[in-house]
C-alpha cells in the first residue's frame, strides 16, 4: 500500500485515513519514542496526534461550534490528568476516582466520560486506540427543575423595573429573553444564534439552528410583543443580524445569557436561574397543555424520542395556538 505522509492544516498535523489501516503506528509519523506500549497507546499520544484529529473530524461533521468545544475542554480535563500514564481501564477508573474526590456529581462525571466514549470510539475506529470498556456511574434519579408560573411573573416584573435610560435596550431585551425561552423551549447556544431574518412575523415563528439540525418553532402573542417592543430600543450597526445584541452591540453569547439569567433570578430571589430552567418549565408546560409525543421531541430538538420521554405529551398545532408565555401579563 502507498505510504502517505501526515500533512499540516491550520497549524494540526492531521493523518490520512490510509495510515489507520494497520494497528502499528507508521514510521514516518512524528510520535514519542513510548507512544505505544503493547496495545494500549500513551495519553501523550492521544493528546498530541490524536486529539486534533478528532476535532477537525467533528468540525468537518458540521458539529456545532460549542459541542466541539464541549468536546475540547472534557477531553483536556482527562488529558491533564492521565499525562504520561497509557490508555487502559485503570487510568479510565483513577480519573473518575479523581474526578469524584473534587465533588464532582456523578452525573457530571458521566458528562466527562461519554466526551472520552465519543473520543474512544473515534479512535478504535481509526484504528489509534485499542476496545476500552468506560462503566458509568450510577445517576440519582431527579425530577428536572421548573419554575412556577407565580416564578416567572416575579422574573419578568423584576426585569421591567430597569428605568435607567441607558439600560432600556438591556430591559426590554431581557424581558424578550425570557418570553421566547419559556414559548420555544430553545437551548441557550440556540437562542444566541436566531438571526433577525429567522423570525418569521406572519406564522409567529422562528427558525432554530440546534445540534440536530434546523427546525421551526412557535412562540405566542405575549412573545411577539415583546420581541417587537425590544427591537424599537436595540441598537447594533446596521451589519450586525443577531437577534439579541449586548448593550454594546455586539451578538450576544452564551456567557452574556448565563451572567444576564444569574442577575434576574437573583433580583427575583430565586436560588437559581438559568436557560435550561425555562427549557424544562416550558416542556412540563406543554405537557399540561396535552399534546402527542412526537411533536415535543420535535420542539425540544432531540434527536431520540427516547430522550423525550422524560416530558411526554403534546400536540402541533396547541404549539401554534399558545403558548406558556400567554399565561404571563
Amino acid at each position: 500500500m502507498k505510504k502517505k505522509l501526515g500533512f499540516k492544516r491550520g497549524g494540526d498535523f492531521l493523518l490520512d485515513d490510509e495510515d489507520f489501516q494497520s494497528t502499528a503506528l507508521p514510521t514516518e509519523l512524528p510520535r514519542h519514542p513510548d507512544a505505544v506500549s503493547g496495545h494500549f497507546p500513551k495519553i501523550s499520544f492521544l493528546k498530541s496526534i490524536a486529539q486534533p484529529k478528532f476535532l477537525r473530524y467533528c468540525e468537518l461533521k458540521n458539529l456545532s461550534p460549542w459541542t466541539v468545544k464541549f468536546y475540547e475542554q472534557k477531553l483536556e480535563r482527562f488529558f491533564e490528568f492521565a499525562k504520561d500514564r497509557h490508555l487502559n481501564e485503570e487510568t479510565i477508573e483513577d480519573f473518575k476516582e479523581h474526578l469524584l474526590k473534587r465533588h464532582n456529581s456523578p452525573i457530571t462525571i458521566n458528562i466527562h466520560l461519554r466526551a472520552l466514549r465519543a473520543f474512544l470510539n473515534w479512535a478504535k475506529e481509526k484504528k489509534m486506540a485499542p476496545p476500552v470498556k468506560i462503566t458509568f456511574m450510577r445517576e440519582p434519579r431527579k425530577l428536572a427543575m421548573t419554575l412556577s408560573l407565580p416564578d416567572l411573573q416575579r422574573l419578568v416584573n423584576e426585569t421591567r423595573k430597569r428605568e435607567r435610560a441607558d439600560h432600556r435596550n438591556c430591559k426590554y431585551r431581557d424581558v424578550a429573553i425570557i418570553f421566547l425561552l419559556i414559548d420555544t423551549a430553545i437551548r441557550p447556544g440556540e437562542l444566541c444564534s436566531i438571526t433577525l431574518r429567522d423570525i418569521d412575523w406572519e406564522n409567529n415563528s422562528v427558525k432554530i439552528r440546534g445540534k440536530t439540525g434546523e427546525r421551526i418553532v412557535y412562540f405566542g402573542n405575549n412573545t411577539r410583543k415583546a420581541i417587537q417592543a425590544y427591537l424599537k430600543h436595540r441598537k447594533a450597526p446596521p451589519w450586525e443580524s443577531a437577534l439579541f445584541v449586548t448593550i454594546k452591540g455586539e451578538p450576544l453569547n452564551q456567557n452574556h445569557l448565563r451572567l444576564i439569567l444569574h442577575r434576574i433570578g437573583k433580583k427575583a430571589g430565586l436560588p437559581r436561574c438559568f436557560a435550561y430552567l425555562f427549557r424544562h418549565t416550558s416542556a412540563t408546560e406543554y405537557l399540561r397543555e396535552g399534546t402527542d409525543l412526537m411533536t415535543l421531541k420535535n420542539l425540544l430538538g432531540h434527536s431520540s424520542i427516547v430522550t423525550t420521554q422524560r416530558y411526554l405529551h403534546l400536540r402541533g398545532e396547541d404549539m401554534r395556538r399558545k403558548g406558556p408565555g400567554d399565561k404571563l401579563k
